[in-house]
């Protein structure tokens, strides 16, 4: 509430986005926040932060792919900038179809690719383009826990033929970021199944 009141009162356009979303629709616990601004609102995160009393982090390198993750007890909320301007054409770049989805925080509506929706309602684990796990190999890892962690869901043909083709590019990954996908996966219900 007080990152959506904070940007409306700077006037930056906030969308709430991806696995939370994901996990709102589908009645499970949110467990972190994510959010999309534009480039221009780069003081945004500190100020929220200043707010809330959060401790902030910037994670990963290049002024374009960084992240700003705030952390305030037990929560998370990353913000990350757009790409693009459109969000539309912001969400074709996502890893899979049912993060594909954002909610403007502004307007009070929803956004998500043509198949999102769908791919939510069946179960459908699938890639929203077939450059998703060449910008970011630890994708592979992440279908197979959500595989593990939704019930109900399982990863195309597509996704597998993908994965099959790309994964002698998971060494360019760093281990920590393996090690946590893989501890989610052994952790989970369908830890089996995942290995």
């Amino acid at each position: 509430r007080q990152a959506i009141e904070l940007a409306r009162q700077q006037k930056i356009s906030l969308y709430l986005v991806g696995g939370t979303i994901r996990d709102l629709l589908l009645g499970r616990e949110i467990r972190d926040y994510d959010f999309v601004i534009k480039e221009a609102a780069t003081n945004f995160p500190n100020r929220l932060a200043d707010l809330i009393n959060a401790n902030l982090f910037p994670m990963g390198k290049g002024r374009r792919k960084q992240v700003h993750r705030l952390v305030k007890e037990n929560k998370t909320i990353d913000f990350s900038f757009m790409i693009y301007d459109d969000i539309e054409q912001d969400l074709r770049r996502r890893d899979f179809t049912i993060n594909a989805i954002a909610y403007s925080c502004a307007e009070g509506r929803f956004f998500s690719i043509p198949r999102a929706m769908e791919d939510l309602k069946v179960g459908r684990i699938d890639l929203v383009s077939s450059q998703a796990l060449e910008a970011d190999p630890l994708r592979m890892l992440r279908a197979v826990r959500y595989r593990c962690t939704l019930p109900g869901f399982d990863l195309t043909e597509r996704l597998k033929r993908e994965i099959k083709q790309c994964k002698g590019s998971l060494v360019e990954v760093a281990p920590e970021r393996i090690r946590a996908e893989l501890d989610e996966i052994i952790l989970s219900p369908s830890s089996a199944q995942g290995l």
